[in-house]
């Protein structure tokens, strides 16, 4: 009891201000922890080069939402309750967080501190620091191989999406559009989940359904994705993956396909085309049975025009021995009716076709919720009833 008594009395001079900061400084460095403090006049938060290099950054933003923006989504409000918290009672702080990591993880942190005050008792700045928690991030991995849906067991992967497989049935069958948003974003959230953490892609999925409105628009245009916070690499990866496997199997590669009637052509050519941002002119070129020879983008523009060159397109038929074509171009307007060039340009085809024995079947203009068909509205010229 005495020795601790004599270790009080020599620790006195740490009722100095500065003393106490060099004294954190000095523990901070032996414990290889950050250093952050508070200034409640200027409402600045500074940070040590150390806590920054700990949070994977150069530097952080001199505000409390500037270090919020760091932390993992599920502990911003965890976090702003703390800081207002301690800063309402001058009590300690204490908080532990994560930091979502690039390969879609998250570590966990602690950030301690306390209120110094002037000679008043007024409370004028939080002094404190901000080291890595190993332990909690071993728990956390530990529970998560519960619920993350990349680590459970087989038997609760195909019951999760025999439920997803019901809804999507009962939605099929029905017309709640609110309903079927919500089982969409289940479906998405579930996707999502084989690139980041669950609860990561709970808050991606509400993110691109609210941007979006609906799978088939955000799979078929994964470029627009790129604008919602949040979405990276991983993500357009994952999309442009599944968009591809769409137009596969809508294609499929063991035997031709035979395209017999319009709806046909245009649910093949929508996955391809009717969501692309700029104007493509797209021709598929078929043999006497009408089997796909080659599905070709012939011209590529700009959002509301494609240059069309009718020598280059018959050149192509002639190559593949083509018997006929379908032309098919969109509008990334929305306005699915052909223009004054359309028509021209496909007047033109239609001529030069006509003189290789070569027939043009339709010309088709898609947008993103509906299409044209040229033939329908007999504007192909002298190519009906061939």
């Amino acid at each position: 009891m005495a020795k601790t008594k004599r270790i009080e009395a020599a620790s006195s001079p740490l009722d100095d201000p500065d003393t106490r900061v060099e004294a954190l400084e000095f523990a901070v460095q032996a414990s290889k922890c950050g250093l952050w403090a508070w200034d409640f006049d200027s409402d600045a938060l500074a940070w040590s080069p150390e806590a920054a290099a700990m949070l994977g950054v150069e530097s952080i933003e001199p505000t409390i939402e500037g270090f919020l923006r760091l932390v993992h989504p599920g502990d911003v409000d965890k976090g702003r309750a703390a800081f207002t918290r301690a800063l309402a009672a001058g009590s300690t702080l204490y908080l532990e967080f994560r930091r979502t990591c690039a390969d879609g993880g998250a570590s966990w942190f602690a950030a301690f501190g306390k209120p110094h005050y002037d000679g008043g008792g007024v409370a004028r700045c939080f002094v404190g620091a901000i080291s890595p928690l190993p332990a909690r991030a071993a728990r956390e991995d530990f529970s998560r191989l519960a619920e993350d849906p990349r680590f459970v067991t087989r038997d609760l992967a195909l019951a999760r999406l025999a439920r997803l497989r019901e809804d999507v049935a009962a939605c099929l069958a029905g017309t709640d559009d609110i309903r079927r948003a919500a089982v969409e974003e289940d479906i998405l959230q579930f996707l999502l989940c084989r690139i980041v953490m669950p609860d990561v892609a709970a808050r991606d999925a509400a993110a691109l359904m609210a941007r979006f409105g609906s799978l088939s628009t955000m799979f078929l245009s994964p470029q627009v994705a790129a604008t919602v916070e949040g979405v990276d690499e991983r993500h357009l990866m994952l999309f442009e993956t599944v968009r591809l496997s769409i137009q596969c199997a809508l294609r499929p590669t063991r035997e031709p396909v035979q395209f017999t009637s319009e709806s046909a052509i245009v649910s093949y050519l929508r996955v391809a085309q009717a969501y692309k941002t700029r104007e493509q002119l797209r021709v598929i070129f078929l043999d006497r049975s009408r089997h796909i020879i080659c599905d070709e983008v012939m011209q590529e523009g700009t959002v509301d025009h494609a240059p069309v060159y009718v020598r280059e397109i018959m050149k192509r038929a002639l190559e593949l021995s083509a018997s006929s074509i379908i032309l098919a171009h969109n509008h990334p307007s929305g306005n699915a009716m052909p223009s004054f060039q359309d028509i021209l340009k496909t007047q033109q085809i239609v001529e030069a076709a006509r003189t290789l024995g070569i027939t043009v079947d339709d010309h088709i203009i898609l947008t993103r919720h509906g299409h044209t068909s040229m033939r329908a509205l007999k504007m192909m010229d002298g190519s009906e009833g061939e």
